[in-house]
């Protein structure tokens, strides 16, 4: 209990998770999230729904080829975000657009 409202780091990379079907949302505190070397296959528009404080998010060497509209759109905090050796083919060109610290792509 309260560990929701406390943790502000979560390493969930080598898990061999092929979807964010778990409720991000409650970690209100969340400032890095690490889903590197996974499976996932997609970000759902209400993936990171709620993760307003989130900084650092990695999502590298997993298997993405499609990211929803919006699926950033919340990630008004972010700074970092690694996307690289994933499958993507295109992206929207507002991605990014509300995530006004972003430095690193």
């Amino acid at each position: 209990y309260g560990l929701e409202f406390s943790l502000n780091k979560l390493k969930l990379s080598n898990n061999k998770l092929v979807s964010i079907d778990f409720d991000l949302g409650l970690l209100i505190n969340l400032v890095e999230l690490d889903l590197n070397k996974d499976e996932l296959k997609q970000i759902k528009k209400e993936s990171f729904e709620n993760l307003v404080k989130l900084e650092i998010l990695l999502l590298n060497s997993n298997y993405i080829f499609d990211i929803e509209q919006d699926a950033f759109s919340n990630l008004i905090s972010l700074k970092t975000v690694n996307l690289d050796k994933n499958e993507i083919k295109k992206c929207n060109q507002n991605m990014f657009l509300n995530s006004l610290n972003l430095t690193i792509i």
